[in-house]
């Protein structure tokens, strides 16, 4: 059986995407507990060289969630759980955009390091019992974050899939509309991090460019450039 989505052996384009991410509301992403000694957070947000960053990992996680949204709202079958697997591959179009174990990810998020002065904040936090309602005894907390209107440097990269000027089989043409709902949704802000539901993690693109290369004569040229 032919999968579906296939089609590295060949590279026909290469769409480059940057920009800056700004969050509007306290961003916190952990780094895991205890890592960090002269912290006063229970589980400080994740630095590189001291400098926060989001993982590309955190921002393509939330943007596949949001692709198989999308999907299902359209009718389109998105195998997960995988209940057909048969046919998991060739129905699946975020397995396409995002990877599987049997084809590669054509959608790369690069890590996004915070620029600028890193300006943060810490909240003493309380856990609430979920029968009584109330405060629970001897569980306060300290978490940290990262204040709103910082600044992170953005960059995702496109694989034989392209975006700008459209593409002509089925499988692509969805492709191209979940991308395009992808970044219209990171214009307009998603959610990324911990502590969603309370409000933290509201993130938008701004600035948003992008550079077209396509394979010519042996080498990749840009074919078209502009802002989205």
């Amino acid at each position: 059986m032919d999968i579906v989505g296939a089609d590295f052996n060949n590279l026909s384009s290469i769409i480059d995407i940057s920009g800056q991410l700004v969050n509007e509301s306290p961003l916190r992403v952990g780094g895991g507990r205890g890592n960090k000694f002269d912290s006063a957070a229970d589980s400080p947000i994740i630095t590189m060289g001291n400098i926060p960053f989001i993982p590309g990992s955190t921002l393509k996680g939330a943007l596949r969630s949001l692709a198989e949204a999308y999907a299902n709202s359209m009718g389109w079958k998105v195998v997960y759980p995988y209940e057909d697997k048969e046919n998991e591959l060739n129905d699946c179009i975020t397995c396409i955009l995002f990877g599987s174990k049997k084809v590669a990810s054509r959608v790369y998020l690069f890590d996004s390091p915070l620029k600028g002065d890193v300006r943060t904040g810490i909240r003493t936090m309380v856990a609430i019992n979920r029968v009584f309602g109330a405060q629970q005894p001897k569980m306060l907390y300290i978490l940290d974050y990262i204040e709103p209107n910082s600044i992170f440097d953005f960059k995702m990269r496109i694989i034989n899939l392209d975006i700008i000027n459209g593409e002509n089989e089925e499988w692509k043409k969805k492709g191209v509309q979940i991308m395009n709902f992808l970044i219209s949704q990171l214009k307009e802000g998603i959610m990324i991090g911990s502590r969603k539901s309370t409000g933290y993690g509201l993130v938008k693109l701004n600035d948003a460019k992008y550079v077209l290369k396509k394979l010519d004569n042996g080498e990749m040229k840009i074919i078209k450039e502009g802002s989205l």
